[in-house]
């Protein structure tokens, strides 16, 4: 049995002259969370709302647990950015509304609906309007609403939006919760640090075209220039082989010469009696890639579908 729960096949939409998804294609699965990553217009909502059926591709397919979207939409849950709650609405009762229209039983319902509220910090509003919430409370409710059918696939744009640092805790907790169930996540953010923290894989889009995928890890260790990073103590100028030092507020980012190894400069700090606390190769955080790709400074590398640095 796949482990493949979602898979977008060269997803294709042109509005007019503007292409705004150019042959996108990739998988999400069970028991993972998948960033979805790009600059402001990159194609990510775009991409979303196909893959939830709100809008069709002009070329390309979606299918769901095996079968074409329009047989399997229930399955899914779509946690938009734009607020979604009837603004004279009762929590409580919107809540159970949406898991109603999903073939939840009413009884049913509203039991998870109280447990979520009090998980999420909102037992004490269920009988409120949507529009006495803050905007992060909202978007607490409607994430609430998108789990209440239980569904195998979540797919968030933006889902911290507007939540403080403790809140943004709490929908992390749940998340990797869902996670542990075997719950299939994909995670639309322009949030890199959390993206980095959170997903198992990423995929990135610019321009509408799909330019980077594979796990966090590995990503980052493809983009790596072979800079070094060290915490020593003493200033290190002058160390043979290394065409410039960066220092850092934790440590200084060491750029060798292209004939010289870590190894080699390694010994070099030996030789010298340098203490050293830290000394790895610099990998550098998905923000330096992200903003590498929105830059436009990356070059298809078509032999393995990723993406590289341009020298």
């Amino acid at each position: 049995m796949t482990d493949i729960v979602l898979e977008a096949t060269r997803l294709t939409k042109n509005y007019n002259s503007f292409r705004a998804l150019d042959g996108v294609s990739f998988v999400l699965r069970r028991g993972e969370i998948l960033g979805l990553l790009g600059p402001n217009g990159a194609g990510k909502t775009t991409t979303l709302r196909m893959l939830v059926d709100i809008i069709r591709p002009d070329e390309g397919s979606v299918r769901v647990m095996g079968k074409p979207i329009e047989e399997a939409k229930d399955r899914l849950a779509y946690l938009p950015e734009e607020r979604g709650l009837y603004p004279k609405g009762r929590i409580l009762e919107t809540l159970v509304y949406f898991a109603e229209l999903k073939g939840v039983a009413r009884k049913v319902a509203e039991l998870k609906a109280r447990e979520w509220l009090e998980r999420l910090g909102l037992g004490q509003h269920i009988k409120s309007r949507a529009e006495q919430l803050s905007k992060g409370m909202q978007q607490k409710v409607q994430l609430i609403g998108a789990l209440l059918h239980d569904p195998d696939i979540l797919l968030l744009d933006e889902p911290f939006s507007g939540l403080d640092p403790l809140n943004t805790q709490i929908i992390e907790e749940v998340m990797k919760d869902l996670r542990k169930q075997g719950k299939a996540l994909l995670l639309s953010t322009h949030l890199m640090h959390q993206a980095e923290d959170l997903c198992d894989r990423v995929v990135m889009l610019n321009h509408g075209r799909l330019v980077l995928e594979g796990s966090v890890l590995e990503v980052r260790q493809r983009f790596s220039d072979q800079s070094l990073f060290v915490e020593v103590d003493e200033p290190l100028d002058g160390l043979h082989g290394v065409a410039e030092v960066r220092r850092h507020e934790r440590g200084c980012r060491l750029f060798l010469q292209s004939h010289v190894t870590p190894q080699q400069i390694l010994a070099e700090l030996v030789h010298r009696n340098i203490t050293v606390r830290r000394f790895e190769i610099y990998t550098p955080p998905l923000e330096e890639i992200f903003i590498k790709v929105a830059s436009g400074s990356l070059s298809t590398d078509s032999s393995n579908g990723l993406t590289s640095v341009a020298p």
